[in-house]
Parts: structure tokens; C-alpha cells; sequence
């Protein structure tokens, strides 16, 4: 049973937990309901002290309460269905495991706020699910509940999602985190996509689309990908085991692109951009651009690249051969390998040759 919390103005503190014996039934779920101390009985304050405290709490927080709920649904998906997740503000996790079966954990609690506004917060974060022939959805009815005070800094909303390999997962939130974990090699593509919560995933799936506004992005795989699609308003894109292909546009935030081996086409308008190749083929065509922010491009010793990098103020540094142009902001490259289009307006450029793979510094 979830231990209680104090409240200043001795309302209960109870928890919700699906599927649990000796409880009694509300529209939430199973209800335990345990009393609180009265404030002041444990640390023998003084009435003057007490009355401080309850007059200042009382502004801050309505009929403060404890609500905490958990359940976990399983469903049954076959090969190559999709699992689609609208998880508004929610956390979502999800991992692939060696399991015929998708199972939903649903985690909430919060606190610091009125019981009818908890009530109605945790009811509007139960999770509801929809099966068909093409998978599983699960959403969410969202609405535009708020929380003053101390509530807003007081509440865990997360959903744990184990599914078999062959799912393929395509996750939205609005402001919750989202991520993943494990080899999805039949997703093409994961789909991901947040408003203002970061993304994460490591494993391996066999193309990857993302959508941000402003949350960063992480990934990590263990095998290069088929392909990376990205479109961010602002924070920082990393990339790290590689991809064949790259499109990448964001309007303010860093790139950091390594193991690639194929072509890539990056444009931001505010952010710096690095990218590292593992191998670089003859006939690939790069093409790099940045309005405001360095450019650092590492290839393989043995490339031989074409094409033109370009800076309007800044400098141009480049360990393979090419011609200074007339008015100094152009190197024209003078191999016959892959054709590079590098730019930045305002910032330095670097076009290096690979020195060997080392394992991170920790």
C-alpha cells in the first residue's frame, strides 16, 4: 500500500491501483483511502508557528492531495503491425524484448494540488487503447488543465511500453519525453515526434523519421541506418553508429552527425554542424549549409572529393586538395570522388581527413 503524505488541512491522501483485492471501487479505479496526521502532532510546533504555515499553505494549495495510479494491459500485435502512441504530456518508454506480447504500464501521481483537480488529472491521463487490422493506438484525451503553485512541480505521468521485435513504433507527445530502446529492424520508419521533450533511442531499426520544435534529439545505434529524416525548430540533433542516407533542416540548433556512408543533405539556419564518414562512395553527393555557425567535416584519408565549400566571413581550412577562389571565400576542390557543397555565411570551415576510430573518452 502507498504510504500517505501530510496534509495541511486534513484532507486524505489515497491511491489508485488497478486490479487490487480489498479496495473499494471508484469511477478511477480501486480506491485505498488512509487518514493523515494533523499538522503539528509530530513535530510539536507552536500554535503561532502552525498558524503561519497553514495561512501560507492554504494560498498556495486548495484541499491538497495525494493521487497515485498504475495498471498494465497487455495486447497481442503480429509481425510488421504498428504500435502508435499519442502521449500528450506523458513520458513514453518504450522497449523492444523477446515477448509475444505488448504490455502497457501506466504510471501517475501527483500532489500539491486540490482533490477535484487531481481526480480530474489523473482520469484524463488514463491511457485508452484501440485495436485494429494495421496495430494498436494508444492515446489519451487531452484538455487544457493547468496547475498553480506547487502542483505543477509535484506529478509523475509516465507510460512503460514492452513489445515484441517486430513492432514498429510510432510515438508522439506534446511536452513528455519520449524513449526508446532496443533493435526494431522491421521499422521503416520509427516514427518520432515531440513538441518540447527530448528524444531518445538506442538500438537499431532500418530508417528513423523525427519532428521536433524544441526538444533535443539523441540517438545511438548499433548498425548504420537505411535513413535519417529530421525536421526541428531548434535543439540539438545527434547521430551516433552511422546512416546511408541523411536529410536533416532545422531553423536553430547544432547537428552532430557520426559514422556516416552515404549522402547527406543538412541545412539549418542558426547552429553549428559536425559530421564524421566511415565511407564515403565516388558518386555521393553532400550538400551542407548554415546561416550562422561553424561546419567541421571529417572523410576517409583515402577520399578524393570534388565540389566547392564556401564562407562569407570565416575561414576555410581543408586538408585535401583544391583552388582558392578569385575572392577568397571559395576552395574549389580538385578530385574526381563525391561531390561536396559545403556553405556557411557567417562562421569557419573545416574539411578534414579521418585519423581512425577510438572508442569515447569516459
Amino acid at each position: 500500500m502507498p504510504s500517505g503524505v501530510l496534509d495541511l488541512r486534513d484532507a486524505e491522501a489515497y491511491s489508485t491501483v488497478r486490479r487490487a483485492s480489498r479496495c473499494e471501487k471508484t469511477p478511477l479505479g480501486m480506491v485505498y483511502r488512509r487518514p493523515q496526521q494533523k499538522v503539528g502532532e509530530k513535530w510539536g510546533l507552536t500554535p503561532f508557528v502552525m498558524s503561519l504555515s497553514i495561512i501560507f499553505s492554504c494560498a498556495l494549495i486548495s484541499d491538497a492531495a495525494l493521487r497515485e495510479y498504475f495498471a498494465a494491459d497487455d495486447f497481442v500485435l503480429t509481425e510488421g503491425q504498428q504500435m502508435i502512441v499519442d502521449g500528450w504530456d506523458l513520458d513514453i518508454h518504450v522497449r523492444a524484448a523477446d515477448t509475444e506480447l505488448v504490455r502497457c504500464s501506466t504510471d501517475l501521481r501527483i500532489s500539491g494540488t486540490g482533490a477535484d483537480t487531481a481526480d480530474q488529472w489523473v482520469a484524463s491521463r488514463i491511457p485508452h487503447f484501440t485495436e485494429d487490422d494495421k496495430g494498436l493506438q494508444v492515446g489519451l484525451q487531452s484538455s487544457e488543465d493547468g496547475f498553480l503553485g506547487l502542483g505543477k512541480y509535484m506529478r509523475r505521468s509516465r507510460i512503460g511500453l514492452l513489445t515484441p521485435l517486430w513492432v514498429i513504433p510510432d510515438v508522439t507527445t506534446s511536452t513528455g519525453l519520449i524513449d526508446i530502446w532496443g533493435d526494431f529492424s522491421l521499422a521503416d520508419p520509427m516514427r518520432l515526434r515531440s513538441s518540447t521533450g527530448n528524444i531518445t533511442f538506442r538500438g537499431a531499426a532500418a530508417s528513423i523519421e523525427i519532428r521536433t520544435t524544441s526538444g533535443n534529439t539523441l540517438m545511438d545505434v548499433v548498425r548504420p541506418l537505411n535513413r535519417l529524416w529530421a525536421r526541428t525548430s531548434s535543439g540539438t540533433l545527434q547521430l551516433s553508429g552511422g546512416a546511408k542516407n541523411i536529410e536533416i533542416e532545422t531553423a536553430s540548433g547544432s547537428v552532430t552527425l557520426a559514422g556516416l556512408s552515404g549522402s547527406a543533405s543538412v541545412e539549418t539556419v542558426s547552429g553549428e554542424i559536425i559530421i564524421a564518414w566511415d565511407r564515403l562512395p565516388k558518386d555521393v553527393v553532400v550538400t551542407l549549409r548554415t546561416s550562422k555557425g561553424d561546419i567541421h567535416v571529417t572523410l576517409p584519408p583515402e577520399s578524393r572529393p570534388s565540389g566547392r565549400l564556401t564562407t562569407v566571413t570565416g575561414e576555410i581550412l581543408s586538408e585535401f586538395p583544391g583552388e582558392i577562389g578569385i575572392e577568397g571565400d571559395t576552395v574549389l576542390l580538385t578530385g574526381d570522388g563525391p561531390t561536396l557543397e559545403i556553405e556557411t555565411a557567417s562562421g569557419a570551415l573545416t574539411l578534414a581527413k579521418s585519423k581512425g576510430w577510438f572508442a569515447p573518452e569516459k
